[in-house]
């Protein structure tokens, strides 16, 4: 049963070979599954764009509330834990790739044939890095659509 679809946004401006990240974790205790819709990122500088499963969180980022999606379906909140720039390490990648000046790169999700991995079990995460390498500030956004369903 789908539960709601969601849409998480962190855009900043990233200075010269900085990084930004957007990290969606699933906690254990649930009870949802999250099926990525579409995982975007856009920069107006060249970036390298990093996706991670699994990474370990040293220090937690700053919270972003999701919004529901569905408008008659206000009152399901999102039951995933969803941060900006986040501080980790480990993990495993399972994509690496460049979003080019005034560019917007798909990197999961049903619009790419790339499709890494579109789901997040409880207990998991899925963590994307945009990297600036342009040599000066880069206007950057990462944009996470999701379905959660009951599991």
């Amino acid at each position: 049963m789908a539960l709601g679809e969601y849409l998480a946004t962190h855009r900043t401006v990233v200075s010269s070979t900085a990084s930004v990240n957007l990290l969606a974790k699933n906690p254990s205790d649930s009870g949802y599954e999250l099926q990525i819709q579409c995982l975007a990122s856009g920069a107006s500088g060249i970036s390298e764009v990093d996706v991670y499963r699994d990474v370990t969180v040293d220090s937690s980022g700053t919270s972003i509330t999701p919004r529901n999606r569905l408008i008659n379906d206000g009152a399901n909140s999102s039951g995933m834990d969803i941060q900006h720039d986040a501080t980790w390490s480990g993990g495993t990648a399972i994509y690496q790739g460049y979003v080019y000046s005034n560019e917007t790169k798909t990197v999961a999700g049903t619009l790419e044939t790339e499709d890494p991995d579109t789901f997040i079990w409880t207990g998991h995460n899925l963590l994307v890095e945009i990297t600036n390498k342009s040599g000066s500030d880069s206007n950057t956004m990462i944009i996470l659509t999701y379905m959660e369903t009951s599991i």
